[in-house]
C-alpha cells in the first residue's frame, strides 16, 4: 500500500460495550451517500428508536444500515435485532474468547481464513470431516463466534463488508455428527 493512500483510509477503534469495531469514516459516509430517501429516513427512525437505550454503542450508522439490511429495511425487525444482539453480546462476551480457549479446535483445523475473493472478502472454510462424534460443541461454539468476529473485523470496506463462509462436507458423514 502507497504511503498517500494509507493515510487516506485511517481507520479508528471505536468501543462499543466492550467489543472494538473498525470505523472508516470515508467509507462510511460513501456507504450512507449511496442511500436513497427512503432508507436514509428509516436509518435515522432506526437510530432514533435506539438511541436513547444506546447512547454509546452507536457510532457507527454503517452498522445500522446492515441491520436494516438483514430484515429488508424493516424498522422495527432491525430494532428487534439489534437490541437482541447487545443483549447476546452483553450475555456471551464474545470479545473476552481468548486463543488459549480455542486451541484444540483452531490446531485440529476445523475451521480458518484462506484467502480472499475477488472482491477482497476474507473467506472462512469450515471442514465437517475434522468434526468428531463427541466433541466439545461448546469450545466448537465459541470458536466459531470468535472466527465470525474476526472475519467482521476483516472484512472490506462498504459495499463489500462481509465474509464469506465455505462449508466442506467432503469426507465427512451424518455418524460423526
Amino acid at each position: 500500500m502507497s504511503s498517500s493512500s494509507s493515510s487516506t483510509n485511517i481507520q479508528k477503534y471505536v468501543p462499543t460495550r466492550e467489543v472494538y469495531t473498525i470505523v472508516n469514516e470515508e467509507a462510511n459516509k460513501r456507504q450512507l451517500e449511496l442511500l436513497n430517501e427512503t432508507e436514509q429516513s428509516k436509518l435515522e427512525k432506526l437510530s432514533q428508536a435506539l438511541s436513547s437505550d444506546f447512547p454509546h454503542d452507536i457510532k457507527d450508522k454503517v452498522t445500522l444500515v446492515r441491520f436494516l439490511k438483514a430484515r429488508k429495511w424493516d424498522v422495527d425487525k432491525s430494532e428487534t435485532m439489534f437490541r437482541n444482539r447487545m443483549k447476546w453480546i452483553s450475555e456471551y462476551k464474545p470479545h473476552r474468547i481468548t486463543q488459549d480457549e480455542i486451541r484444540p479446535c483452531s490446531e485440529a483445523g476445523k475451521a480458518f481464513f484462506y484467502g480472499r475473493d475477488k472482491l477482497g472478502r476474507p473467506i472462512l472454510i469450515i471442514r465437517a470431516s475434522c468434526h468428531r462424534h463427541g466433541d466439545n460443541l461448546d469450545m466448537f461454539y465459541k470458536y466459531f463466534v470468535y472466527l465470525s468476529e474476526l472475519g467482521q473485523l476483516m472484512a472490506p470496506y462498504p459495499p463489500h463488508n462481509s465474509y464469506l463462509i465455505v462449508y466442506d462436507r467432503a469426507g465427512s458423514n451424518r455418524k460423526k455428527f
